[in-house]
């Protein structure tokens, strides 16, 4: 992957806003193969109805009032994959890949000792969005208060839900 061009506000918006979002920022490929090891990683969470870490990476359910912890709604209802990147090399890869690296470096991230990375779930009419937070609270020791990079994968899929 080539670097992106991030538009010129890019650095500005991210430390205003803590987040920012770039168009065609991975190609083609690279996001057919994310949307592939985002499928099987959730195909192996199809009996889950607890929040569960299994071989590092965690996954997290969808309860009805969208707190952590609780049942989820159904079996397999997924609302967050934590750590995708350590089951899945298309996510691993994404650490390492020159264009996200040269992206991050414009934006003033060009030594992230915290790289995050996750897939988040919105079901159809299912349990709650993902309200405003800081997700910062979970860096520890010799990383607080350095740079941080998150990556961040939102399918919005519409599966077909079991009539109640």
């Amino acid at each position: 992957m080539t670097a992106p061009t991030l538009p010129p506000d890019a650095r500005t918006t991210l430390e205003s806003e803590g987040w920012l979002f770039i168009r065609q920022f991975l190609d083609g490929d690279t996001v057919k193969g994310l949307v592939r090891a985002s499928e099987a990683l959730e195909s192996s969470a199809t009996t889950l109805v607890r929040d569960t870490v299994m071989l590092g990476v965690g996954f997290e359910v969808q309860s009805a009032t969208g707190r952590r912890g609780e049942p989820a709604v159904m079996p397999g209802a997924l609302r967050k994959i934590s750590f995708p990147s350590k089951g899945q090399p298309a996510f691993a890869n994404l650490r390492r890949d020159r264009g996200v690296l040269s992206a991050l470096a414009q934006l003033g991230l060009d030594a992230p000792k915290c790289l995050v990375d996750q897939v988040n779930f919105k079901l159809p009419r299912l349990g709650t969005g993902f309200p405003f937070h800081q997700d910062a609270h979970f860096v520890i020791g010799k990383t607080r208060g350095r740079p941080a990079a998150r990556t961040r994968a939102d399918w919005w899929s519409f599966p077909t839900i079991p009539s109640r």
